[in-house]
């Protein structure tokens, strides 16, 4: 079975980085800050500006954003969005600029939202702070320039299905000012220990393997406890068999359909020193995928869709594309789905074109290392 999404890892790296042996990473990013999550990215950067504010939103996001915004004991303003970027747009943010303080702009699935520099303006003159979530999109172009470059104030996360993937993680980018007003407070912050970072890499080696398409079943990835202790302490000496033979045993089935969460008090925290140099690396050597997405199209007859076809952008896909459902996607044995969401986050309002989205539309797998063609 073919995973609907695989971590792009580095193996030789990694193991030298669980070993203690990975070579020291200068973070070359300016105005940077890293975190255990990317959800502790956004909440810190939230959290700059008090509470009570009005955070905008697009409705077709991760749940997760919503989840944040309302941890920071903020009130949320959600936006529809346009049905071929999957992003909102210039009108819809405009009919709520002077209903909000914040705009959180989602780019998704490796696609820069078309309407970004005028959006960017606005906001500039109407006094709201905008922040890009590029937790799907990494080095995608506007113009000809990288959206991070033109962007003032972004994060990423690094859990296993981003485009870069550290088992978990975030980074946050802010403008000179507010780098300025944040850097002490980040600085007092308690940092995650290398043994904890050993942890989650060693989760990464082991999950890349078992998504390879020979080993792969179905998805163990829930946050369980077998798929916590298991992943996490599995000796990297053993067999991987062996230990696919544990994960899809009928105890680990059992372990993942319970879910026994392993309860941690959620608290924002720095990344560890080993998980951000390993994560710097990939960072250094990330390529997008937009080939696969192109060659599945022509292979089945299929229109590029739009967001391929704009010249003023360039996307920059990393584990999933997305496409009209229909019979010429083949789903025998690929997980085909809408998995980035099946469900709006706000499902007692109406946004017709969300609506149409999570009924139509479907991702496509399109990892670096398998050939969609």
């Amino acid at each position: 079975m073919i995973a609907r999404s695989k971590p792009n890892v580095d193996y030789n790296f990694l193991w030298e980085c669980i070993c203690g042996k990975g070579q020291q990473i200068d973070n070359t990013i300016s105005n940077s800050f890293f975190f255990n999550s990317g959800a502790s990215s956004l909440l810190f950067f939230l959290n700059l500006f008090g509470t009570k504010k009005r955070v905008g939103l697009q409705v077709f996001t991760c749940s997760t954003v919503l989840d944040v915004i309302q941890m920071a004991e903020d009130r949320v303003v959600l936006m529809d969005i346009d049905k071929d970027y999957f992003t909102t747009t210039y009108d819809i943010v405009e009919k709520h600029i002077d209903s909000i303080d914040i705009l959180i702009l989602s780019h998704l699935f490796g696609i820069p939202n078309p309407d970004y520099l005028r959006i960017k303006q606005l906001c500039q003159l109407r006094g709201v702070v905008l922040i890009d979530d590029l937790c799907q999109t990494f080095h995608a172009k506007i113009g000809g320039y990288f959206l991070e470059d033109l962007s003032d104030n972004y994060f990423y996360s690094f859990f296993y299905d981003k485009p870069i993937s550290a088992t978990s993680g975030g980074m946050l980018k802010l403008s000179d000012d507010l780098y300025t007003k944040a850097f002490d407070v980040y600085n007092a912050l308690e940092k995650e220990s290398d043994s904890r970072g050993k942890l989650l890499l060693r989760k990464l080696f082991w999950m890349s393997y078992l998504l390879e398409p020979q080993y792969y079943k179905y998805d163990f990835r829930n946050n369980s406890l077998w798929n916590e202790v298991l992943l996490g302490y599995y000796p990297l000496s053993c067999p991987l068999l062996l230990l696919r033979a544990l994960l899809y045993s009928i105890v680990g089935r059992v372990f993942c359909k319970l879910h026994l969460v392993v309860k941690h008090e959620y608290k924002i925290k720095r990344m560890s020193d080993l998980q951000k140099q390993y994560v710097l690396h990939m960072i250094d050597r990330f390529n997008n995928n937009n080939k696969n997405l192109i060659a599945y199209c022509r292979k089945n007859h299929l229109h590029l869709p739009l967001y391929m076809c704009n010249s003023l952008i360039e996307c920059s896909l990393a584990k999933r594309g997305i496409l009209h459902d229909g019979p010429t996607i083949n789903k025998e044995n690929v997980e085909v789905a809408l998995y980035n969401w099946p469900y709006l986050i706000d499902s007692d309002n109406n946004y017709p074109i969300a609506d149409s989205v999570i009924k139509e539309y479907v991702n496509i797998v399109s990892f670096q290392n398998w050939r969609i063609d």
